[in-house]
């Protein structure tokens, strides 16, 4: 509870213009300058090319923006497209940082790989590679004979020589109040959107200053964490539900049950809540309890009781993306195909 506590605290200093402490604005500048070496450093660094198309998506913020989602339509695209894709991801979220290649399967536990990881595998079917050293999961990837590489975030990593990359805002918080971390929620200057091949912007109304191509994430099913059993999402209206998520956003998942017409309590926890069982055992009963499929998988391992799990249902989003998106980069692996 005290990083959901913390997380609140900078996302009202970041988006909610509440006065920024001069320690975080001293901080700030620290790290701008720590930016600013790194990125001279990386012009004379030497970076490596992979033999097969490697597309990064990521972001400029800290905390999500809808990356996840999207990596998971790009990957699955090019998969129905008949390339072997696999994912690559450094396992945020899982209890220890992992310093060695490691496959997802469908067994895997989220406190082991991570949680994106865990929901990019179970939920999407897709090959996943974890490891904190994002080169050694390409390597890991290649040998297990990877046609085309997705990269679950890793725009800032300056090590590998990416086909195509992706950056996505969220179009409703933009860039919040425009401070490099900690004052403000960006990664890096925002100047520096220019050099990405794509611009991806989730809803809202911001705009980014450089071309981009908007998209929505699209609830597709509310299914039963006991049974997955589907139910439509119409039959929701006038519900009242228990909304519980680990997301870096909770309340844009508040937005989108209150938009399906439901009434909502929202539990708010820190993105990446490692869950324990008293989490949800100590919830009112007869009220359904739903949840994102990133808390989803966490919650599969606690061994919860049946009457638990009658209750909790998960909401199934993708990323409603305009096909041209899609056929730039179904083409561009297309070509780096036969340039090889």
């Amino acid at each position: 509870m005290i990083r959901a506590r913390i997380e609140r605290y900078l996302n009202g200093i970041w988006y909610d213009h509440q006065p920024i402490p001069k320690t975080l604005i001293g901080l700030s500048r620290l790290y701008a300058r720590w930016v600013k070496r790194a990125s001279a450093s990386s012009l004379t660094q030497t970076t490596r090319r992979p033999p097969v198309p490697l597309i990064a998506v990521g972001n400029l913020v800290a905390g999500g923006a809808g990356k996840t989602p999207v990596v998971r339509a790009l990957a699955l695209a090019l998969k129905t497209h008949g390339h072997r894709v696999v994912v690559v991801a450094r396992g945020v979220g899982a209890r220890r940082r992992i310093r060695q290649p490691r496959w997802v399967s469908l067994e895997a536990q989220a406190a082991e790989v991570g949680d994106e990881a865990c929901l990019l595998a179970k939920y999407a079917g897709l090959d996943v590679v974890v490891c904190a050293n994002r080169s050694l999961a390409v390597d890991a990837a290649i040998d297990g004979g990877a046609e085309v590489i997705v990269s679950d975030d890793g725009l800032q990593n300056p090590t590998l020589q990416k086909s195509h990359t992706v950056c996505v805002v969220d179009g409703s918080r933009g860039f919040g109040n425009g401070h490099l971390l900690p004052a403000g929620p960006l990664r890096e200057p925002t100047e520096r959107l220019c050099r990405f091949d794509q611009v991806l912007v989730k809803g809202g109304s911001f705009q980014p200053g450089v071309p981009h191509v908007r998209f929505e994430l699209r609830p597709v099913e509310l299914r039963r964490l006991g049974d997955e059993r589907s139910e439509p999402l119409a039959s929701w209206q006038g519900h009242r539900v228990l909304a519980v998520c680990g997301i870096a956003d909770p309340g844009s998942f508040q937005a989108t049950l209150e938009a399906l017409g439901m009434r909502v309590t929202l539990m708010r926890l820190a993105d990446h809540h490692r869950y324990k069982r008293r989490d949800l055992m100590r919830l009112p009963e007869g009220r359904c309890i739903v949840v994102t499929e990133k808390d989803a998988v966490k919650l599969q391992s606690l061994g919860l009781p049946d009457a638990v799990l009658g209750r909790v249902y998960v909401l199934s989003v993708e990323a409603d993306i305009h096909p041209s998106v899609l056929s730039r980069v179904i083409e561009l692996v297309n070509e780096r195909d036969c340039d090889d």
